[in-house]
């Protein structure tokens, strides 16, 4: 974040400057996933050897790996899936269903006790 921060104070924070995100296996902490959830980020990139393999063989991401993309579609950021199809036979398409997935069925929260 500090990188993007001077990056975008040399540039005058001007308000066309955007940025896409790469997500990687371990997410940096809750608090600095919120900072990212408050700059202009307009697309996330998802290496396809970060996602999970389900009982069934498709690809699915961990618990925290869901939640931050689901925050991200709250903002119109655009997903790239990147990498090659490693889940068998099911090639890109499951990527493509999951994400849709992710989209229409956001994390319900419990209420509270």
């Amino acid at each position: 974040w500090e990188w993007w921060n001077t990056f975008r104070t040399v540039c005058h924070y001007h308000k066309k400057l955007a940025l896409a995100l790469e997500l990687t296996p371990d997410l940096p902490c809750e608090s600095q996933l919120r900072r990212w959830l408050g700059e202009p980020v307009r697309a996330a990139i998802i290496p396809t050897d970060i996602f999970l393999t389900n009982k069934k063989g498709y690809p699915v991401l961990s618990r925290v790996h869901q939640s931050f993309v689901q925050q991200l579609f709250k903002y119109d950021a655009q997903i790239v899936i990147s990498g090659t199809a490693r889940h068998g036979d099911k090639g890109l398409r499951a990527y493509q269903q999951y994400m849709e997935h992710l989209f229409q069925h956001p994390f319900q929260t419990a209420p509270p006790p």
